[in-house]
């Protein structure tokens, strides 16, 4: 999959179980990095996952609100561009 592809909900359970009621993730399928079946998926920041999926990172999870997403989705620019001032 090209990384600037959208990650689809069909290949993301492709490659995980979601465990509604812990919200935890595991992976379905061996991967790359090591990661056998089974295995936690991720980490938990705050209300969402990061989840490095075929290549890219994906901010997997739900928001309480749009103002929660939206600090979630500044808070990965000023990790990626160190310099952002927005």
């Amino acid at each position: 999959m090209n990384f600037l592809q959208q990650l689809t909900a069909d290949r993301a359970r492709e490659l995980l179980n979601y465990a509604p009621d812990t919200g935890a993730f595991t992976w379905r399928v061996a991967r790359p990095n090591g990661a056998k079946p089974s295995q936690p998926a991720g980490s938990r920041r705050h209300d969402y996952m990061i989840l490095r999926l075929d290549g890219a990172l994906k901010h997997i999870g739900a928001f309480s609100t749009q103002e929660a997403a939206h600090r979630a989705y500044v808070e990965r620019k000023r990790q990626v561009h160190a310099a952002c001032t927005i």
